[in-house]
C-alpha cells in the first residue's frame, strides 16, 4: 500500500490484496474515521460522501463490487487514511 500513488494503484492493491471479509467492515470503519474528524480535516467526508457510502452499507446484497464502489467515492488520501 505504501508503494501506490494514485487511487488507482490503491484500489487495486484492495482488489488484489484485501480479503473480501473485510470489505464491509472497511467502509463502515470510513465512516466513523472520517466522518468524526474536525471540519477543517482535508480528509473529512463530506455530506454526500457519508451519504454516498451509508447507501452502499444498506444495500441487501453487499458485494465486492460494492465495496469497490464505495471506494471509488472516497479520494486518495481518505482511503489512506481509514486504511493506515
Amino acid at each position: 500500500m505504501e508503494n501506490c500513488t494514485t487511487k488507482e494503484q490503491l484500489i487495486d492493491f484492495y482488489r488484489n490484496e484485501y480479503e473480501e471479509q473485510y470489505h464491509r467492515p472497511f467502509l463502515e470503519l470510513s465512516l466513523t474515521k472520517l466522518g468524526n474528524l474536525s471540519d477543517t480535516s482535508p480528509v473529512k467526508l463530506t455530506d454526500n460522501q457519508r451519504a454516498d457510502i451509508q447507501e452502499k452499507l444498506d444495500e441487501e446484497n453487499f458485494s465486492p463490487e460494492t465495496f469497490f464502489s464505495g471506494l471509488e467515492l472516497l479520494s486518495f488520501e481518505q482511503i489512506g487514511y481509514v486504511g493506515w
